[in-house]
């Protein structure tokens, strides 16, 4: 879904327990849950997306707040070291 816009309307995020293919251990992260102005959700397990919603509602408040929907972009970076990416929400104009 990179490079597509969600038009935001409401979202969740909750804690949730998974296992690490990697490791075998069970690790603790966020699922977070994006319900479009169309009713369409989409989910991730993503620290990315899960910090991209903190800082979203630090410049717009809650999504109870708003007026008109967010339109949001998601998009991918690589990180500090460049081995990893990271899964980001960036705001647009639509």
């Amino acid at each position: 879904m990179k490079s597509e816009v969600i038009e935001i309307k409401d979202f969740v995020v909750h804690p949730v327990t998974i296992l690490d293919e990697n490791t075998g251990e069970l690790v603790n992260m966020l699922r977070t849950v994006i319900i479009s102005a169309d009713s369409t959700s989409y989910e991730a397990v993503s620290v990315g997306i899960a910090n991209s919603l903190h800082r979203l509602i630090q410049f717009v408040g809650q999504p109870s707040e708003w007026e008109e929907p967010v339109f949001v972009k998601i998009k991918q970076k690589k990180t500090r070291t460049g081995d990893n990416k990271v899964t980001l929400l960036e705001i647009v104009e639509e």
